[in-house]
């Protein structure tokens, strides 16, 4: 059997392969390199399917966020070796490698991300260049479900915004203003909890000044790391995965067009591209 995974911040999709039906599942997000290996065994515990063996899992392909560096790479398969002792071939690549071969295949092109974290690469036949850093939720990370939530909650708590916005959201996610400072700060996945409150946003896309973040959001992601690497790389096409991108779509498709005529394709997640 082979398991593949897709892994963001806020979901890993999983899936397993075999001579049977492809069984599907989802469980948390996961950042290698902000928790460490043990919290992906407690994830797996919680969420791989009671009626498959995990000592059946023979080969593995994990796609992440985080995978990218060495430090990440370590935490992933430590936590997999762990939980399936008889995988002896295990794949661990970035997030934009997982872009890269469901869109472009064995071509290439500029692949991005844009759910809970954001970054750009250049993909071509298997091999990733990413000569513009991803500096994370805390230092970048434009446009993102991070990006977007974090900003909510500067102008929620600064009361920038409406007050029927506000009250909203408090109602939403039951929670007050000394509360979403309080778990801003403790939570063990900032990213996610941040992400977290992308579906208020997409709820309450009408309003002027909800709208206005979503537009700064993906202008900063456009300058910041597709302007950059067109300059690098003579692509024509991009691809972008994530639940942001996907579901702010149009918008996304818009501001890019404001810098750019290269052709954009837009996918919620790469794992169908990847089977």
């Amino acid at each position: 059997m082979k398991l593949i995974a897709e892994a963001g911040g806020t979901k890993i999709d999983w899936v397993i392969v075999s001579e049977q039906p492809n069984v599907y599942f989802s469980s948390t997000g996961y950042n290698p390199l902000q928790n460490d290996s043990n919290y992906l065994r407690q994830i797996l515990i919680s969420s791989f399917p009671n009626n498959v063996y995990a000592n059946n899992i023979n080969e593995i392909d994990y796609f992440g966020t985080g995978c990218a560096s060495q430090a990440g790479k370590i935490n992933v398969e430590k936590a997999l070796k762990h939980y399936f002792p008889n995988a002896n071939i295990i794949n661990i690549y970035s997030d934009l490698t997982a872009v890269g071969k469901a869109i472009f295949k064995h071509n290439s092109g500029i692949v991005g991300i844009l759910g809970t974290g954001a970054s750009i690469g250049f993909y071509s036949n298997d091999i990733l260049e990413t000569p513009v850093p991803s500096l994370g939720y805390l230092l970048g990370d434009e446009g993102s479900g991070a990006w977007l939530g974090k900003e909510l909650l500067k102008k929620t708590i600064r009361k920038e915004l409406p007050d029927n916005i506000i009250l909203k959201l408090f109602k939403t996610y039951n929670t007050s203003q000394a509360q979403l400072i309080k778990d801003t700060y403790t939570t063990k996945l900032p990213a996610a909890y941040l992400a977290s409150f992308v579906p208020f946003i997409l709820n309450h896309i009408d309003n002027k000044d909800i709208k206005r973040i979503i537009e700064s959001g993906f202008m900063k992601y456009t300058e910041h790391n597709i302007v950059p690497i067109l300059e690098i790389y003579k692509s024509d096409e991009i691809g972008i995965c994530g639940g942001v991108a996907f579901s702010f779509k149009d918008m996304l498709l818009k501001t890019i067009s404001n810098f750019t005529n290269i052709k954009v394709t837009v996918l919620k997640t790469p794992l169908e591209g990847l089977l």
